[in-house]
């Protein structure tokens, strides 16, 4: 289910723009009848894949996180005048015009959302007050139910106070000049009870996907949580486990079957001082957590490197075990092949990951880490700009920077390290029950090697 773009139609729907929703996924586009055509890109690699599928002639409205790191602000350590070291403002807005075009407009801007619409800014209602319901009801029966009828994403919070540095996402993040943007979890509403007059749009949505979901004779709903890192605010947490608990008992027989991501250090953390809300969460229905272990756990050097110092391997190891004493399925999720990493680190990742799913079960979910994705550090660092450039002035690089790519001669130009990379990245893929397909990266100077590339990835998806 694409919930942010239905997030994004429901706020222009409540400001009064007239929205329709095709799906992509489930049926041909009909676009024939539209001047203006809104798309999420779920990351850098749907880049290429705008003009492809819809053509130059539509207005574009384009969102999705992945966007903000072509349209940020950021700001460089510039040239030393008389002593003093200047920092220079920079703004990459060019780069999405480069991109799409002049007539795009950056659909995560509310002023140029709403012009590309026809509405007043003011009139777009708070995304985190926003009940999804006026969309999903402009989705037929038919796409309903087959969404309903498999593991979706629910809309819960926004927003992560870590820093790791190969992340796109709406985090804390320290520019090339060493300066901090700090960043925090922002939850939808949801009622307190204490004076409260706006309206719980997370008990409201859910209540009305359990009501649909049972006019189709489904028994459960399977949500994939947004949180970046579920166990970051527990208060809030234990807030919407209440709300699917109360759900429980007022549809007696239907389940809601929940999976997240989380940082081993609030997962701990959350264990040894808000152990209620853990039970909760796994009453409600929580029932497998993806642990960004994200390389070797005792690669100190690593782990530095890409801001995970708090990853330590106790954090690690007790994670993933308290979680299955909870009766939660713990997944090793796996973003390695780090700058930083050598041979031997990454030996010890795969090491890691294989030895958790020995001792406790814990489903391996690979990764390969890419040094440049617009909106991390690497894609702002001004000694990758010839890099960012080659992106730029050929759109469909940007396949090989898919975190389930293999390496490539665009992301690992050196052949000895991109083999070494490949092969580590092979092996974690192999372990029993791993869930990545990996895929094969494009090569410009080599054609035919790419179409049967494109071939071969036909079909594969990540979990």
């Amino acid at each position: 289910m694409p919930t942010s773009l239905l997030t994004a139609g429901s706020r222009a729907i409540q400001a009064g723009a007239d929205i329709e929703f095709q799906d992509g996924n489930l049926r041909p586009l009909d676009l024939e009848h539209s001047d203006t055509v809104a798309v999420s890109l779920v990351g850098a690699p749907y880049i290429p894949e705008i003009r492809k599928q819809i053509g130059g002639r539509h207005r574009l409205i384009l969102g999705g996180q992945v966007l903000n790191g072509l349209v940020q602000k950021w700001t460089e350590k510039g040239v030393a005048i008389d002593g003093r070291v200047l920092a220079l403002q920079h703004e990459s807005t060019q780069q999405f015009v480069r991109l799409f075009g002049m007539h795009a407009y950056n659909g995560n801007d509310d002023s140029e959302f709403a012009h590309a619409l026809g509405i007043r800014p003011g009139d777009l209602p708070d995304v985190f007050h926003t009940s999804l319901i006026p969309a999903f009801e402009k989705l037929d029966d038919g796409v309903l139910r087959a969404y309903l009828s498999m593991e979706f994403s629910f809309f819960l919070s926004q927003g992560c106070k870590k820093d790791c540095s190969f992340c796109a996402a709406v985090r804390t993040s320290r520019d090339t000049a060493g300066v901090l943007r700090k960043v925090g979890e922002q939850y939808r509403h949801m009622n307190d009870g204490i004076n409260d007059k706006l309206p719980n749009v997370v008990e409201q949505d859910l209540r009305w996907l359990t009501e649909n979901a049972e006019s189709f004779n489904l028994q459960s709903l399977t949500l994939y949580l947004s949180n970046l890192d579920l166990f970051q605010t527990p208060s809030k947490l234990e807030q919407f486990a209440d709300i699917v608990l109360a759900l429980k008992k007022a549809y007696p027989g239907f389940q809601f079957r929940m999976r997240g991501l989380c940082t081993t250090e609030s997962f701990v953390g959350a264990c040894k001082d808000e152990p209620a809300v853990v039970r909760k969460m796994v009453d409600a229905g929580l029932y497998m957590l993806g642990f960004g272990i994200d390389g070797d756990p005792h690669a100190e050097d690593v782990k530095a490197s890409i801001h995970k110092k708090f990853n330590t391997s106790e954090n690690c190891l007790n994670a993933i075990r308290l979680s299955r004493e909870h009766g939660i399925t713990p997944e090793t999720l796996m973003v390695f092949g780090h700058e930083e990493d050598t041979q031997q680190t990454m030996t010890g990742a795969i090491r890691f990951a294989a030895d958790m799913q020995d001792a406790y079960g814990a489903v391996p979910r690979p990764h390969l880490s890419k040094a440049l994705i617009p909106g991390n550090d690497g894609w702002r660092d001004p000694l990758n700009a010839e890099l960012v450039e080659m992106r730029l002035n050929n759109q469909d690089l940007f396949y090989n920077d898919d975190f389930t790519c293999r390496a490539s001669s665009i992301t690992h130009p050196d052949p000895l390290r991109r083999a070494q990379v490949n092969e580590a990245y092979e092996k974690m893929t192999r372990l029993e029950r791993a869930t990545t397909l990996p895929l094969f990266p494009r090569e410009p100077a080599d054609p035919e090697l790419t179409a049967l590339h494109e071939y071969l990835n036909t079909g594969k998806y990540d979990r």
